[in-house]
């Protein structure tokens, strides 16, 4: 697990609180289109939405792929209670728990590190996707959150056949 301090200014006063991010709980609702990938920690999420293209089946070998977040490809919000993979995966989102919070990106960078997962005889199986958050910045009206490096986490992906 990787804790890190939300921190923001308001009037003069310092809000904080602690996210603790579990990068082997990142998920996607459909392993056949990954995105959006969530990453949830008791109330508190963290939604990250990318190209497609990012998480596909090209190793990247010793430089990461890249991409600018824009307004909205990362968002943090937290609830007024526990949310669960079946909150986000639902046809129909339940109106419990309700949204309390919600920090949209106003840019930074995501590096994307992707290996072949191989079987003994050397076949390709799938492809592990380590996703880093770079120099993100946050923001809700005039508060401000700053995310230097989190390793956002990790997600496996099935070879496309």
């Amino acid at each position: 697990m990787v804790s890190f301090v939300l921190s923001s200014c308001d009037d003069g006063n310092i809000e904080a609180s602690a996210l603790t991010v579990d990068p082997s709980q990142l998920f996607t609702c459909d392993n056949t289109r990954p995105f959006p990938l969530y990453n949830i920690t008791q109330n508190e999420v963290m939604i990250l939405n990318l190209s497609q293209n990012l998480l596909n089946e090209s190793i990247t070998g010793d430089t990461p792929k890249t991409a600018t977040l824009n307004s909205g490809q990362l968002v943090y919000r937290s609830f007024s209670d526990n949310v669960n993979k079946t909150f986000f995966c639902a046809a129909i989102q339940p109106i419990d728990p309700v949204a309390q919070s919600e920090f949209i990106s106003t840019g930074g960078v995501a590096s994307i590190d992707t290996r072949a997962n191989m079987n003994e005889a050397g076949d390709t199986l799938s492809f592990t996707h380590t996703i880093n958050l770079l120099n993100v910045n946050l923001a809700q009206g005039d508060k401000e959150i700053r995310i230097e490096n989190l390793l956002y986490g990790f997600i496996e992906i099935p070879k496309v056949k």
